[in-house]
């Protein structure tokens, strides 16, 4: 489009500067992007990779940091409580929630990181609670989980808040299908 505009509004002969340069630079970049995904199919043809989820957990007033490989062992499990901070109104407040949640998210991930003896670069994928839930802290545990996918480069997996607390079974359980579930969640 630049091209384009550009010939329309300079002249031919500046066009074509408009049009190449942008071809030119997706190239570059194309073959950039190639050049590293052949580094990491090389490296894992040599070693196979060992599936290592960061999990996040906002939905209400509790940030829940969890590490899993290969979908059983649990590498670290932390939970920071809102308790002494919504106590005093008799209730959740969803406004001090998702403040709390801005507070301690990223410590919380090092803490979780640090226990499991990884680094970011390790982790293969980032799991995040994407409802239902309080929309304020739902949106806290998901855009720093966007934002680590996107920075690491690795998949981002949203999880039903209630599909989680049934699935969490199967860390510790061997469950066979059909089964059936009963949630008791929350404050009830």
């Amino acid at each position: 489009l630049a091209g384009l505009f550009s010939g329309f509004f300079l002249g031919i002969k500046y066009s074509s500067i408009f049009f190449f340069v942008p071809l030119f630079l997706i190239i570059i970049l194309k073959h950039r992007n190639l050049n590293n995904s052949y580094k990491r199919y090389k490296l894992i043809t040599k070693h196979p990779p060992k599936a290592v989820i960061l999990g996040i957990e906002t939905s209400c007033d509790d940030t829940g940091i969890g590490i899993v490989e290969n979908g059983k062992k649990i590498l670290a499990n932390l939970v920071s409580s809102q308790i002494k901070i919504h106590e005093k109104f008799g209730g959740v407040v969803p406004e001090l929630a998702s403040r709390s949640h801005m507070e301690v998210i990223f410590r919380e991930i090092d803490l979780a990181l640090k226990e499991a003896d990884i680094n970011l670069k390790d982790v293969s994928a980032v799991a995040v609670t994407n409802g239902p839930g309080l929309v304020g802290s739902l949106l806290v545990g998901i855009e720093v989980a966007k934002s680590i996918s996107h920075v690491e480069g690795i998949p981002l997996i949203g999880v039903n808040h209630l599909e989680g607390h049934v699935f969490a079974a199967f860390l510790e359980h061997e469950i066979d299908f059909p089964f059936i579930s009963l949630i008791v969640s929350g404050g009830h």
